[in-house]
């Protein structure tokens, strides 16, 4: 078994395990959706419209998109991510930048020394963060106006 099944199997494993003995609850479980649809969109146009990257080692090899990362684990971080996110406005912007620098890094080595990645012009670290950072910000965006609406029609309908 290659290094790059080894990673994957790993981090599937960790966020499982993480879920399982963390439960953060169902309160979470939407933005958890949401993060899995708009990771697939998001790798669908950066592979098939824009050819900006590949995934050359996948466990599932009939999926041309990362299935660990995207139907697993980024789902399962979103649940953490906005579980223990700071409240004030400066937490927030910490936390965000802590977490985008936080899977910059690994994203970095990954592409450079594995082949679970390939960049198609060339890797720049920043593009990552930013869109990492932007990630961020539309996963809080969709949490916080799912549960306004939805608190409103509760609220609304009595």
């Amino acid at each position: 078994m290659s290094v790059e099944f080894v990673i994957q199997y790993a981090f599937v494993l960790a966020a499982v395990v993480a879920v399982l003995w963390k439960w953060p609850g169902i309160h979470y479980l939407p933005a958890a959706l949401f993060a899995h649809g708009y990771a697939e969109h998001l790798c669908q146009i950066a592979m098939n419209g824009l050819h900006l990257w590949t995934y050359p080692v996948r466990i599932v090899p009939m999926v041309e998109m990362s299935v660990p990362a995207n139907d697993i684990v980024i789902p399962i971080m979103t649940m953490f991510w906005l579980r223990y996110m700071p409240t004030s406005f400066r937490g927030k912007v910490y936390w965000i930048i802590g977490w985008s620098i936080g899977l910059t890094v690994p994203e970095y080595f990954a592409e450079r020394y594995t082949g679970l990645i390939r960049y198609h012009n060339g890797y720049d670290w920043y593009v990552t963060l930013i869109l990492w950072i932007m990630t961020w910000i539309i996963f809080y965006a969709f949490h916080s106006w799912f549960w306004k609406r939805w608190h409103f029609e509760q609220t609304s309908s009595i």
